[in-house]
């Protein structure tokens, strides 16, 4: 999936542009996931880690946990929890996604951004009604996919 936009902070978009992540591997018994993510802040370079992540169901109406939690670093050196809370995904291409550090998040499959060129109008919907601030775009249209090509899907 790719994070295409965002309602937050607009600095954040200069630290991890043309951000794509995936997840490589799932803990039911743990109940965490672990998920690989890369981003390119030029043409001649790409970048990527690893991220474990808390899940858990807060609730009954999604059929899979609709909230993460991970660690982000908050201040130097300073790791803090960092709660997103799902607010709707179709479970193919697309999700909205809600957290205190970023705001309204719009992720959208690489797959589908490749092929169709645009967003599931029903994700950019609930993203609308989310939120009255405006989107600061990560995904340039232009841009990201002149760089590097994305090897997660």
């Amino acid at each position: 999936f790719t994070f295409v936009y965002y309602s937050g902070d607009a600095a954040f978009r200069d630290k991890l542009p043309c951000l794509s992540a995936r997840k490589s591997r799932l803990d039911t018994g743990r109940k965490s996931c672990h998920y690989l993510y890369q981003y390119s802040s030029n043409t001649t370079g790409i970048w990527s880690g690893a991220k474990d992540v808390d899940t858990k169901r807060k609730d009954n109406a999604y059929k899979h946990p609709n909230s993460y939690g991970c660690a982000v670093v908050e201040e130097e050196g300073v790791y803090g929890k960092h709660d997103i809370e799902l607010l709707y995904t179709d479970y193919r291409t697309c999700a909205v996604l809600k957290s205190t550090l970023l705001g309204i998040q719009m992720w959208v499959s690489s797959i589908h951004l490749k092929e169709a060129r645009e967003i599931p109008w029903l994700c950019t919907i609930v993203y609308d009604l989310a939120t009255d601030k405006p989107r600061q775009v990560l995904y340039d249209w232009k841009e990201c996919p002149q760089r590097l090509k994305c090897k997660i899907k």
